[in-house]
């Protein structure tokens, strides 16, 4: 790979990133179907590009869409809300095995819980945890491409 090669796959991580990170957050302010349909359509995208072959990115894009429609909010438990963040680094298996598939689950839990406990919500808003969430599911995928 040569070094245009380079630069313009970590320009295209980024824009990955942040579109991941703002259109998940999105899906939790305006409407979920930013969420749901655009967080995988990009993240199909950005596997497009990236050259992995087709039947992995149906997959690496529709698994997300169900997963997404799980609820893991208000009158959810900590186990469902587990499973969810399971299933979220479940799903970028598919594209390849990182730790950030073990990783991912841990991160959205943890984001989770600090945003909901009374002493430490104020430093985690839940917009920022949502956009954070984005951001370590694509960043799943990202790794999973380099293996």
């Amino acid at each position: 790979m040569n070094e245009m090669d380079v630069s313009m796959n970590e320009y295209l991580m980024i824009v990955y990133m942040a579109l991941s990170g703002t259109l998940f957050a999105l899906g939790g302010t305006l409407h979920k179907a930013f969420r749901r349909f655009g967080v995988p359509l990009v993240t199909a995208g950005f596997l497009y590009l990236n050259h992995v072959p087709t039947i992995q990115i149906i997959f690496a894009a529709a698994l997300p869409v169900v997963f997404f429609h799980l609820g893991y909010g208000e009158g959810k438990g900590w186990v469902e809300r587990a499973l969810v963040g399971v299933l979220y680094g479940a799903a970028t298996l598919v594209v390849g095995v990182t730790y950030w598939a073990l990783a991912i689950p841990f991160i959205f839990i943890t984001l989770f819980s600090l945003s909901n406990t009374q002493e430490t919500e104020k430093y985690f808003p839940w917009k920022i945890v949502e956009f954070l969430t984005g951001v370590v599911i694509a960043i799943g995928y990202i790794t999973a491409v380099g293996n």
